[in-house]
């Protein structure tokens, strides 16, 4: 994904009338990358430090992704490890049983 790469920075301009501002710009400290006029809604400055975070909204995600992978991968070397134990348990079980004994009968002598 190609993206102007971060920081981004908000800058506000002047207020045309009560509660709204009428003009935003998050940019790169070159060039703009978003921009509104004449904005007037209530919530137009919470808008405006969403777009300015979204740089490192997408570092925090990518970190999460690699979080998540590594204990994806960690949880399949563990379910790996289980089934090797569960498999030397079965064939623990299986001598014993051949001898006439269970597990639990095995454990007590």
């Amino acid at each position: 994904m190609a993206h102007t790469p971060g920081p981004w920075h908000l800058e506000f301009g002047h207020q045309q009338r009560e509660g709204g501002m009428a003009y935003w710009q998050v940019h790169d400290g070159s060039d703009a990358i978003a921009c509104n006029q004449f904005c007037w809604a209530s919530n137009s400055e919470a808008n405006a430090r969403l777009i300015a975070s979204a740089p490192d909204l997408l570092a925090s995600l990518n970190e999460e992704r690699r979080i998540i992978g590594d204990l994806v991968g960690h949880a399949s070397f563990v379910e790996a490890n289980f089934q090797i134990a569960y498999a030397h348990l079965h064939e623990a079980e299986t001598f014993l049983a051949s001898k006439g004994q269970r597990f639990s009968e095995a454990e007590a002598a």
